[in-house]
């Protein structure tokens, strides 16, 4: 794998020191990525591929949501499976209503936190808002 570029050092910096757990990607987002090796040696990937295989792989949960899509489960799909009785259906939310998404987000991702205050094992949880 190649070495990291500057802005994935300094994303992981920052959220390894505590000093930022929020980010904003800007610029370029289209560009192709070096991702890492599968059969057949190095590929080119998406941003969304990018973030998941190198800066997420130590997330259980990823989330997306867009505007047009609604919020989708990029992995971890059997742990929400969990919270919402046997599927991610919980966390469909209407395209065309991101009011109904932030809310079942949160509920989602409060329930991960009442999971800690009760010593449970809770799964750490990343959220992806693509077109912010």
């Amino acid at each position: 794998m190649a070495v990291l570029p500057p802005w994935a050092r300094e994303v992981i910096a920052r959220y390894e020191s505590g000093t930022a757990g929020c980010f904003i990607l800007h610029g370029n987002i289209n560009d192709q990525f070096l991702l890492p090796a599968k059969d057949g040696g190095p590929r080119l990937g998406r941003l969304n591929d990018y973030l998941l295989e190198v800066l997420l792989p130590q997330f259980e949960v990823v989330l997306s949501y867009e505007l047009g899509l609604g919020l989708k489960v990029e992995r971890g799909k059997e742990i929400v499976a969990e919270w919402s009785g046997g599927g991610d259906d919980r966390l469909r939310a209407s395209p065309t209503d991101p009011l109904t998404a932030i809310r079942d987000l949160t509920h989602y991702l409060i329930y991960c936190r009442n999971l800690r205050v009760i010593n449970r094992e809770a799964p750490r949880v990343a959220v992806i808002v693509r077109q912010a």
